[in-house]
């Protein structure tokens, strides 16, 4: 696995995603094997690529990715920067936390890599804009998105119902912050209040995280993400570190999160259903269910070889030479054949294939 994952990031991830961009902006997406000219580009895009290509750096050191990251970051501050926030996308001028979150989380890694503290200022003008503008004290909670007034409406790009808050906005926020308290660890007690709102306002004693929150911070369990509930429970360890918190302070919610993906969401051949009322896998449901269930094996103790099963059927059905395809159904058909587009970026699997390599190398 160690092998192949390497020579996957090399040969076909780091190329494959550097030619879709130009000057800073991501040019084309691929669908059906061909490259299709991008009509629109969001922060969120953007963010990602310039995490993944800073991150990439940061263990290869090839003056080309740096090049890249330099003109990721500065296209990110000239298309999308307006009063410290960012804007969803070049089409759209609103803002949105879930974005923004993802823009903390690429500047970071990218300050990582340059240690510019103009880049650590960038950092914390934006985070004076989320408290200002999405963190509602009274609910204690970070509100989904707000127009280019700056007021705060009820509609959300991510999620199609009005008035309440996702589970998804939150969990990045809890990345993003973990990020950056690397580099700037007076935001510790930012990423404690996320870590608890986390706790407190979404997670169900059934055992996995409720999607969504109402106006009344009622659950609503109508459906469980096994994708985001897998990805989540990585999410929360790297944050307790960050933290210097123990994880067998949650280790008993955690391990019952991970009981309701294996015994509700696996299926014996490692296809991950991404969510109970969907019969569907997605790209990123498997890719964060192979480091998640690492990540459980190594750190509470679950001994399992999930995530080799989980890998084995991604290989298989996902990985091309183009990127990892969309989606496939139940009957293990290709759904959607897209392999790069405003939201299939080298995030997720990116993501998946680094942290993979560096667990897998602990243990030689």
């Amino acid at each position: 696995m160690l092998d192949e994952l390497k020579l996957y990031l090399e040969d076909t991830m780091v190329p494959l995603f550097s030619s879709l961009i130009e000057d800073g902006r991501i040019k084309f997406d691929i669908k059906n094997d061909q490259l299709v000219k991008s009509s629109e580009n969001s922060s969120v895009q953007i963010s990602r690529y310039l995490w993944f290509f800073s991150k990439y750096y940061g263990e290869s050191e090839e003056d080309s990715i740096l090049n890249i990251c330099s003109q990721l970051y500065e296209s990110l501050k000239e298309n999308y920067k307006v009063n410290d926030g960012y804007k969803i996308s070049t089409i759209n001028d609103e803002y949105h936390v879930y974005h923004n979150s993802f823009v903390l989380y690429g500047m970071s890694e990218y300050y990582k890599i340059t240690q510019d503290k103009s880049v650590l200022l960038e950092i914390d003008g934006l985070h004076n804009f989320i408290e200002k503008n999405f963190y509602n004290k009274d609910k204690g909670m970070y509100h989904e998105q707000i127009d280019n007034s700056l007021n705060r409406v009820s509609r959300s790009v991510i999620d199609s119902r009005e008035n309440g808050y996702s589970a998804n906005s939150i969990i990045h926020l809890l990345e993003a912050y973990t990020n950056v308290v690397e580099v700037a660890p007076k935001y510790k007690s930012t990423l404690e209040r996320i870590l608890n709102i986390l706790f407190r306002k979404f997670y169900n004693q059934k055992g996995f995280f409720a999607s969504y929150v109402d106006s009344h911070l009622r659950q609503d369990i109508s459906y469980i993400s096994y994708g985001h509930d897998i990805e989540t429970i990585c999410l929360v360890g790297e944050a307790l570190k960050a933290l210097d918190i123990r994880i067998s302070e949650y280790e008993l919610h955690l391990n019952s999160i991970y009981n309701t993906v294996v015994n509700e969401g696996l299926e014996f051949d490692g296809f991950l259903r991404v969510q109970s009322d969907l019969s569907i896998s997605t790209w990123w449901g498997q890719v964060e269910a192979i480091v998640g269930f690492m990540f459980c094996n190594k750190e509470l103790n679950n001994t399992n070889d999930y995530y080799k099963l989980v890998y084995e059927f991604t290989r298989d059905n996902y990985m091309t030479n183009k990127g990892l395809y969309n989606e496939i159904d139940n009957h293990r058909l290709v759904l959607n054949n897209e392999t790069a587009n405003i939201w299939k970026t080298p995030y997720h699997d990116g993501r998946m294939i680094m942290k993979m390599i560096t667990y897998l190398e602990s243990e030689e």
